[in-house]
């Protein structure tokens, strides 16, 4: 309600320099012409009402807040006394303090008596046990003779390695397998037979490896084109270039010697 009063005191006091500066607009509000004078006299007049209610508005109010304010703290008080413990709900004194520890200590012990009664038939009867294991004899572990394996020759190891060679080369053809296994056999074995030229040998399984059937061409075609080179007289000066260029590759040596002479001989 006050700050309705205040409002219209507002409204009051903004008319007064409203109606000194152009009266004419509160013709329509008084339904007839209105002076600088008059209106100056009714506003000043409304004012001062207005003001007189607005203070007892203010004054009204401010006895109701402080009457709620004056509750609250009688509820605030009521509480706190409804909150303070009574006789029965004080603290225990000393002496029931220290009965109640005295018992909890009792307890403690006898707890603790028991779990070291426990504790004792525990280990009696594990150094029972252990002395019964003591008494019995550890069994007698028998060892097994170690058989080793027979070596495998050169020639076993050989014809292992000649039979994978030929399954990886042939695959699920089985005929086939058998025909490369055997031809393989058969060289390597004609192979290991020979003792002539060992450095012509040794350089074609070097070039050839497990592959028995192609060293054992390589030698053959080796060892004949040596024997040639080593029959021929004729030449010396084209022979010992072609030896200089090819070395111990005797086929090419052969091969180079022959192009070199029939060059010679058709000049």
């Amino acid at each position: 309600m006050s700050g309705f009063f205040a409002f219209l005191l507002f409204l009051s006091l903004l008319s007064i320099p409203i109606g000194l500066i152009k009266p004419s607009l509160f013709n329509k509000l008084f339904k007839k012409d209105m002076t600088r004078k008059k209106l100056t006299i009714i506003f000043v007049i409304t004012s001062f009402v207005l003001f007189f209610a607005f203070g007892s508005t203010v004054d009204s109010t401010v006895d109701i807040q402080d009457n709620k304010t004056i509750d609250v703290q009688d509820d605030k008080i009521a509480l706190k006394e409804n909150n303070e413990p009574t006789d029965t709900q004080k603290e225990p004194n000393e002496e029931e303090k220290n009965t109640v520890v005295n018992e909890e200590s009792e307890e403690t012990n006898n707890t603790n008596e028991e779990e070291n009664t426990v504790l004792n038939n525990k280990s009696e009867e594990s150094n029972t046990n252990t002395d019964e294991n003591d008494i019995t004899p550890p069994p007698t572990q028998v060892e097994e003779p170690i058989i080793d394996p027979a070596p495998q020759t050169t020639r076993e190891s050989a014809l292992v390695i000649l039979k994978e060679n030929a399954k990886q080369e042939w695959g699920e053809d089985y005929s086939m397998v058998q025909y490369e296994y055997e031809g393989q056999v058969e060289a390597y074995d004609w192979v290991m037979a020979k003792t002539e030229y060992p450095d012509i040998m040794n350089k074609a399984k070097q070039e050839w490896g497990n592959d028995y059937k192609m060293v054992k061409y390589e030698y053959e075609g080796q060892v004949e084109a040596y024997e040639w080179i080593e029959a021929q007289t004729e030449y010396p000066n084209i022979m010992s270039n072609a030896k200089q260029e090819w070395g111990d590759d005797y086929k090419m040596v052969k091969y180079e010697y022959n192009k070199q002479v029939e060059a010679y001989d058709n000049l």
